[in-house]
């Protein structure tokens, strides 16, 4: 007798959705993901290049880098710690009108034509330390609006968020700075900035949970 090999099962390798399906929260949660990412991106790419233009040195638009690398480890230490402590949707608009702050001050002095370094050394660190407390309210905010079961479907789905914007949102900033400048890159920016704001208004109260209050799944309604 011949006997019979069961057929591999199939794997499904569509995009699971079943977070979005889960909580209209977790919708806005990704939306807001999708402009911070933009306009932070466009920001990293256009500092740099507005530095190297007004001072053709290289070594400086290093420096930058580092201007807003040491405040960004700094704070996502604490930027981490007031996720848990205080309301993540009130973090999240905070973090969000910080940047969009920061936009507007740049493309202020893009729009003036003001080429001051040390003020984009500035603004390159506080960029970074507003931010800092962005991602880690983000994934904070994730148990509260969805089941345990759908955690690591969310985090893929923040994953390839960020991946499409990081290679995205250069080419956009290249491309408005080469046509437009850098003011309007900035004004690109905040833009993307009041779109965070918008995603965060229409998010569910996250308040704190006390201490030893919190149990795995707990979720609000969204």
């Amino acid at each position: 007798s011949v006997t019979e090999v069961p057929a591999p099962a199939r794997t499904s390798r569509a995009v699971d959705l079943a977070p979005f399906r889960e909580s209209t929260g977790f919708h806005w949660l990704i939306c807001g993901q999708a402009f911070s990412v933009f306009g932070t991106s466009i920001i990293q790419v256009t500092v740099p290049v507005q530095i190297f233009e007004a001072t053709h040195s290289a070594f400086l638009v290093g420096l930058v880098g580092l201007a807003g690398l040491v405040p960004l480890l700094i704070s996502s230490v604490l930027g981490g710690a007031a996720a848990d402590l205080h309301d993540r949707r009130k973090l999240l608009l905070v973090t969000a009108a910080g940047c969009a702050t920061v936009a507007a001050a740049l493309a202020l002095q893009a729009g003036l034509d003001r080429d001051e370094i040390a003020g984009l050394f500035v603004a390159a660190a506080a960029h970074a330390t507003v931010l800092a407390t962005d991602t880690p309210t983000r994934r904070a905010a994730m148990p509260v609006l969805l089941e345990p079961r759908h955690y690591v479907t969310a985090n893929t789905l923040l994953f390839g968020v960020n991946n499409v914007g990081t290679i995205g949102a250069p080419l956009i900033g290249g491309v408005v700075v080469a046509s437009l400048g850098f003011a309007a890159s900035y004004v690109v920016s905040g833009v993307c900035y009041l779109g965070v704001i918008l995603a965060a208004l229409r998010l569910p109260a996250m308040p704190a949970i006390e201490r030893g209050t919190e149990r795995p799944g707990h979720r609000v309604r969204a």
